[in-house]
């Protein structure tokens, strides 16, 4: 038999060393004072290190944000009016269109994330030398107006004076093509940041000032690359970069830290944006000690808000008793729930509605419907059919199967619509079990969400549906029909399993429990006829009938 071969290993990238070639230019390193951090010497594009604020020849390229160097970060390339359909092959023309803030077409990144994740590579493919790529705004802060010291970066002359040697290059601007000020009069550079979904971060300098601020994905501005570690003893690795989630979506944030002389280190965890939290905050500290961190994978959660999208920065902030290390990445929270009460239950969406009459809050739809009712005949906003007293067990869907066992227990049912007779008087239970109704009916009163209403909810008595319709001055079915509730004619599943009534009355079971004349074991109901009667009475505790919760 002859043997096979192996496919050859991938060789490891090699580090981009100092003083070595990058697309032709040569770069060598400047470390920060202050952090420590490996920065290159100039920007992106720059003959040579500024000697001075207003030095052409290392003001460098105009990068638009996220483009990949193609050609179009040229100071004298050609110009387009037509938006790129790719990311990655935008040609090597610089986007100009007046109609727009992006130089990519609508849907194809809309809030910058993909371009954002582009420009956070350090394998070589994107813009920076392996080993480097596009830093946050937290990491150039923290070389320039972040400092406390007497070496604070605020203006253009402080820029120029510090290690970067910052030139004043200002911005290739959409609707100027080609014509970039020369002067020196202002700096712009790139950061790998933004302000909201589709508004990336500058660094911008004058006579004056310094400051982060916002602008166009379309315009050019220059470009300093971080390298993406740090020459120090200790270190955090996370193989997340930047993602999506969905609004009201909870993320498990994994990571590792090490530290070669064992010391004890302090993770601090910031969040720029209020729509995701950790713990309910924008920050948590963490300290580890050795025996927590050595070897071991270590993890926080976050969680977004309900009916809010955009863009939100995770700034993770290793340090030990003398410096730190900074590592950041995005969550673009797309938003799906249109409001932000809206929550996921049991594999629907539901929001809540506030009685306009007495202030308390509801369900929007009955439990298992898929929408809001549309009008009265709407099917879609039946919702299920509960026996009485029943868990959510699959036996209150429409078209669950029947079966003539009774049951022995209030919670260990099947999942099968429990058929009534005359010789159990109408219930779903064996008799001797819960005859009362008390047991079922503290069951469907729990509000800690072990029953089939969300947690906070319950069951309504027929006290609170009645209020509501007392207090609105409801005399009519067609009231209630019209109402916030938005009930419908949803009809019932009759103890024999037939569905009877669609489309004729709707009603709704409340957690109440007592004897009726013609079922001593029954429950109580709201009902409303197509003669326009508001009724409620108690009826068999083996019919399947909708429930609404209550916020307790």
């Amino acid at each position: 038999m002859g043997g096979g071969s192996s496919s050859p290993s991938k060789e490891p990238l090699k580090p981009f060393k100092s003083g070595e070639k990058f697309k032709g230019l040569v770069y060598k390193f400047a470390i920060s004072p202050h952090t420590n951090r490996v920065w290159l010497d100039r920007n992106l594009g720059a003959k040579r290190v500024c000697e001075s604020f207003d030095d052409i020849d290392c003001y460098g390229d105009y990068y638009q944000f996220g483009r990949n160097t193609d050609g179009h970060e040229k100071i004298n390339s050609a110009t387009t009016t037509t938006l790129s359909k790719s990311l990655t092959n935008a040609g090597d023309k610089v986007v100009i269109n007046s109609a727009t803030r992006d130089w990519v077409i609508s849907g194809l990144d809309d809030s910058g994330i993909k371009r954002s994740i582009n420009w956070a590579s350090t394998d070589g493919s994107s813009i920076c030398p392996v080993g480097f790529r596009v830093p946050t705004l937290q990491e150039f802060r923290a070389e320039t107006f972040g400092l406390t010291s007497s070496d604070k970066v605020n203006n253009k002359f402080d820029a120029f004076n510090s290690f970067l040697k910052l030139p004043s290059a200002y911005i290739r601007v959409n609707s100027a093509g080609n014509d970039v000020e020369t002067d020196g009069a202002v700096g712009y550079m790139w950061v790998n940041s933004f302000v909201s979904k589709a508004t990336p971060r500058q660094i911008a300098f004058n006579d004056n000032s310094i400051s982060a601020v916002s602008d166009y994905m379309i315009n050019g501005a220059s470009i300093r690359c971080i390298q993406d570690d740090t020459h120090q003893t200790f270190s955090i690795k996370t193989n997340i970069k930047s993602f999506f989630i969905n609004d009201g979506a909870t993320k498990q944030i994994k990571f590792s830290i090490d530290d070669t002389k064992g010391g004890t280190l302090t993770l601090k965890v910031d969040i720029d944006n209020d729509i995701l939290k950790i713990n309910g905050k924008n920050n948590k500290t963490f300290t580890y000690t050795k025996k927590q961190y050595k070897n071991k994978e270590l993890s926080f959660e976050v969680k977004s808000d309900y009916g809010v999208g955009g863009i939100a920065q995770i700034t993770l902030t290793l340090s030990n008793s003398k410096t730190q290390i900074i590592k950041s990445f995005y969550i673009e929270i797309v938003k799906i729930h249109k409001s932000a009460t809206e929550f996921e239950y049991k594999g629907l969406t539901y929001d809540i509605v506030t009685s306009p009459n007495t202030g308390r809050v509801w369900l929007d739809r009955n439990l298992g419907a898929s929408r809001v009712c549309k009008n009265k005949d709407d099917d879609k906003c039946f919702g299920d059919y509960y026996q009485w007293g029943r868990e959510a067990d699959g036996h209150e869907k429409s078209n669950s199967a029947t079966n003539k066992t009774l049951s022995a227990s209030i919670t260990n049912t099947i999942d099968q619509f429990i058929l009534g007779t005359d010789q159990n008087d109408s219930d779903w239970l064996q008799d001797g079990v819960d005859d009362d109704g008390s047991l079922r009916g503290d069951r469907w009163s729990s509000t800690n969400g072990s029953s089939i209403c969300p947690a906070g909810f319950r069951v309504p008595t027929i006290a609170e549906l009645l209020k509501d319709k007392d207090d609105a001055g409801w005399k009519i079915a067609s009231d209630m029909l019209d109402s916030f509730l938005k009930l419908s004619w949803n009809g019932y599943r009759e103890a024999d399993g037939r569905l009877v009534e669609i489309g004729l009355s709707g009603y709704l079971w409340t957690s109440g429990h007592g004897e009726s004349e013609f079922f001593p074991r029954a429950s109580t109901y709201l009902g409303l006829q197509t003669d326009d009667i508001i009724k409620y009475n108690s009826a068999s505790r083996a019919n399947g009938v909708a429930v609404r919760c209550i916020k307790d």
